[in-house]
């Protein structure tokens, strides 16, 4: 069983340059208020456009990291430190252009200093992959946490919950649905996970993204906590046709990774691929997935790991 480790002093630093590659940033703007956060970013786009570069990224989803006895469910909260360190050797060994956590990072202990301290050494170790981190935030990251600490508590490459950046002629997007159908968003202790939903004001956000990757023949690629694919009732983002429907209507979406639903599975819905992501925490190994885009039309993930799959190569919408 691995050691858990006390956290230790941590650089914070915005490595928005970093993310974007050989792109040119431009100054982008935060926008907070009551039920959102999120980050608006210009970027210079190259060639206008063209042709998307072949790029690979590393992902993985629910860790669920805690002082916790193993269980029969089963769940290993302990283990997840040590596997998610042998993951990022793994990215870093294999060269990725970045990596993604999609969300539940940690357990909630029930105590908010507690939690922080969890998440921060499990940011300690995902940091140490050598290339952008970003996070996409869970529905159990909030059990004790509001999103302000889960943002101070975690490197993640834009401190923002939903944003999106260009690299390698893609546009990948980060959602937060992270709220209650009745508007509220998850903020410490007040989440229920099987009630979430991307707010009207995220979706006009989502929706003129979209469109302005379209309007220069760029790819999207979505990532997400809660499923969109509407196969369990209990893991869906309860507006999940709706914003199907608005991917669709954009037509380069090519893939939506998220986690959530911790067996993964992938579905494809109107030749967009759904890739759910096999939680961590369901065994005492590692289980992340590498995602491969060699920019000839197709896209691939292998399983790393003995608990997750591989898929594809599928053909890419958009590309």
């Amino acid at each position: 069983m691995t050691a858990r480790i006390p956290p230790s002093d941590r650089r914070r630093f915005f490595k928005q340059a970093a993310a974007c590659g050989l792109l040119t940033l431009v100054p982008g703007v935060a926008v907070a208020s009551a039920n959102k956060l999120f980050l608006r970013v210009k970027v210079a786009l190259p060639d206008g456009g063209g042709r998307p570069e072949p790029i690979s990224f590393g992902l993985v989803a629910d860790t669920h990291s805690g002082d916790f006895d193993d269980t029969d469910r089963p769940r290993y909260f302990r283990s997840s430190l040590g596997n998610l360190e042998e993951t990022v050797q793994l990215f870093n060994q294999r060269n990725l252009n970045f990596a993604v956590h999609l969300g539940d990072v940690i357990q909630e202990s029930h105590n908010r200093v507690t939690s922080i301290a969890w998440l921060s050494e499990m940011d300690e170790v995902f940091k140490e992959f050598a290339g952008p981190i970003h996070y996409v935030a869970g529905n159990h990251d909030f059990g004790d946490l509001s999103k302000s600490d889960f943002l101070a508590a975690t490197s993640g490459t834009f401190k923002a919950h939903h944003y999106f950046f260009d690299r390698a002629g893609y546009r990948f997007i980060v959602l937060d649905a992270n709220h209650r159908q009745d508007g509220v968003a998850y903020d410490r202790g007040n989440f229920t996970w099987t009630d979430t939903f991307i707010p009207q004001a995220q979706l006009i956000w989502l929706e003129k993204t979209l469109a302005q990757a379209a309007a220069v023949n760029r790819p999207a690629i979505v990532f997400v906590h809660q499923t969109l694919d509407e196969t369990s009732e209990n893991h869906m983002i309860k507006n999940a046709a709706e914003v199907r429907s608005l991917f669709e209507s954009q037509g380069n979406v090519t893939a939506v990774f998220y986690g959530h639903r911790h067996a993964g599975g992938y579905f494809n819905i109107n030749g967009i691929h759904y890739v759910g992501l096999v939680a961590t925490v369901n065994g005492p190994d590692k289980a992340a997935g590498i995602v491969k885009i060699p920019g000839n039309g197709t896209i691939e993930i292998e399983g790393i790991g003995e608990r997750q799959p591989d898929w594809g190569p599928f053909a890419a919408t958009g590309v």
